[in-house]
């Protein structure tokens, strides 16, 4: 082009032929990009038409956030974009859109810059012997062109950003970022968030290198600016959308819960470990985007700060979207459960299990799960979640104990009704009864449940078996304290035999016994006594209760 230039320079036409060759050039490349564009635009609309109408399932939407999280889990990026669903394919057509506006981008500018440079320098004025007065005449003009070569360069990048602007629905290029905006229509519709970032995080990769890649050919800055403003504008719009979609994921995780069981610890489900992949990698889709390393080829340490507009907007997702899936946790215990898919495991989990299971699972989030999670996200983003994490687990704090008082409630009742039943039912006289020979069979039942539940929790999850059995004990103890207060007197042999059963209960549960618990059964002798008709009393008590004692120990 340079040759071809020179060789009509040196013809002395009558047109000026490096103006000529700018202008006719600049009028090609916008119309390109322009034409492209709507080329693009043409293949996605007429893909969306080729799909069934829009459902508002979020079942659809759960299955594909499964098998995205299944996908990326393994590291496999390839058959999570390999899938046929609408999502997918237009994403990939997304994709397409930005590569080929930067393609042509890349393909036309440098050289049109080269040759502008070249212009505005003076590089095709080399003096010929003679110079006729139509050279001379150019040669004036051509310093007044200098601003129009820059401006066409300008024009050309202008238009990349304008029409990548208009198809993210980012604000002009002369607005604020962070001003509202309306809902992308580029976003496919139950597109997960999963497969949101990572084309997101794709696409923005692709921006990224064009920019750089033009930054490199160091136009003036007024020339590019328009660049910078497009990625800042971008990364705001991006980061804003993921924040939307996590959070949106969140609120319909509990639908992934499938009630199996982590190969690495048998008292938790594989629900933890999915929420965490789920959870981490959105975190971090959100970081690369927010910050400045991943948009410029800048090493500097300042380039992957995170500014604090971007922190807020991140944060709050971060949080609203561990809050989400916490409600989603006692959903799940008082719905029926309905598999996702058909190959899933139809006999679901009964409520006992459910309970415990969720139990389990707010423990281990508590304890291992968020400290990990939160940890990473300070760590990344530079800041504290100390007084959140106190927040968060104030919670968790809170749904465990509605969740433990409910299994309580359940196991509580049959326990009560064992014990209220076996002292007051009238079958005992406590007044005349005999001495004791034995302990009453309601005392071997109300134990027997105890034996029940604590199999039970053992098998499902052991670390709550403590905990539970304590607690039930607490509960029985209270129970065995308002019965007894019920009895209008004790006489020699009921005493003993009374006090024979709660002593044989006591040590029986001697592992489980509380201060609370300890202090309740205290009240139990306390009362047996008071409510003892000392009238019996042969004067040989003492005697008695070592009978008791040795009875006890048989």
């Amino acid at each position: 082009q340079e040759r071809t230039i020179n060789v009509l320079l040196e013809l002395d036409t009558p047109e000026d032929p490096i103006w000529h060759y700018l202008d006719s050039q600049y009028k090609f490349i916008i119309d390109l990009l322009k034409e492209s564009y709507q080329e693009q635009l043409n293949k996605i609309q007429a893909l969306k038409k080729s799909f069934p109408p829009f459902s508002n399932d979020t079942k659809e939407v759960a299955i594909r956030l499964k098998d995205a999280i299944k996908a990326i889990n393994i590291r496999d990026y390839d058959s999570l974009i390999a899938g046929k669903d609408m999502d997918v394919q237009i994403w990939k057509a997304t994709l397409d859109v930005v590569k080929s506006l930067s393609d042509l981008l890349l393909r036309c500018l440098p050289d049109f810059w080269k040759l502008s440079k070249s212009f505005m320098e003076g590089k095709f004025q080399k003096s010929p012997a003679i110079l006729s007065a139509n050279r001379r005449r150019r040669q004036a003009m051509d310093l007044r062109k200098v601003e129009q070569c820059q401006n066409m360069a300008k024009g050309v990048i202008d238009l990349y950003a304008s029409l990548l602007s208009e198809f993210f629905s980012l604000p002009p290029l002369s607005g604020d970022h962070t001003s509202d905006r309306p809902t992308s229509s580029f976003i496919p519709v139950q597109s997960d968030s999963v497969t949101t970032c990572y084309f997101l995080t794709k696409i923005l990769h692709g921006m990224r290198e064009c920019v750089n890649d033009i930054n490199s050919i160091n136009m003036a800055s007024d020339v590019s600016n328009a660049l910078q403003i497009l990625m800042e504008h971008t990364r705001w719009k991006f980061v804003e959308i993921i924040c939307v979609a996590w959070n949106s994921d969140a609120k319909i995780f509990y639908s992934l819960e499938d009630w199996s069981l982590d190969q690495d610890n048998r008292e938790i489900t594989n629900f933890l470990r999915n929420f965490h992949i789920f959870h981490k990698y959105n975190s971090r889709s959100a970081y690369k985007i927010a910050s400045l390393g991943y948009v410029s080829d800048d090493d500097d340490n300042k380039s992957s700060r995170i500014s604090d507009a971007f922190l807020q907007k991140i944060k709050g997702a971060f949080l609203d979207s561990l809050y989400a899936y916490l409600d989603g946790l006692v959903h799940l215990v008082f719905s029926d459960y309905t598999p996702l898919e058909s190959t899933e495991n139809k006999e679901p989990t009964d409520m006992i299990q459910k309970i415990l299971l969720t139990i389990s699972n707010l423990s281990n989030l508590k304890q291992f799960m968020i400290p990990r999670i939160v940890s990473q996200f300070e760590t990344a983003y530079k800041c504290s979640l100390s007084d959140d994490t106190q927040t968060l687990n104030d919670v968790i704090n809170q749904l465990d104990g509605i969740l433990f008082e409910d299994y309580l409630k359940r196991q509580t009742q049959k326990i009560r009704d064992i014990v209220v039943n076996g002292i007051l039912s009238g079958d005992v006289d406590w007044y005349s009864i005999s001495k004791p020979t034995e302990v009453h069979s309601f005392v071997y039942e109300a134990l027997l449940s105890l034996v029940i539940v604590h199999a039970q929790v053992s098998d499902i999850a052991k670390p709550l078996v403590n905990r539970t059995l304590t607690a039930l004990l607490e509960n029985m103890a209270r129970d065995c304290l308002e019965a007894f207060q019920k009895v209008e007197k004790f006489g020699m042999g009921g005493m003993l035999q009374a006090t024979l059963e709660i002593e044989f209960m006591h040590q029986t549960l001697s592992q489980y016994v509380s201060k609370e618990a300890q202090e309740t059964l205290q009240l139990i002798y306390t009362t047996i006594e008071q409510l003892y008709d000392t009238t019996q009393a042969s004067g040989h008590l003492d005697s008695e209760l070592s009978s008791v004692k040795q009875l006890l120990v048989e």
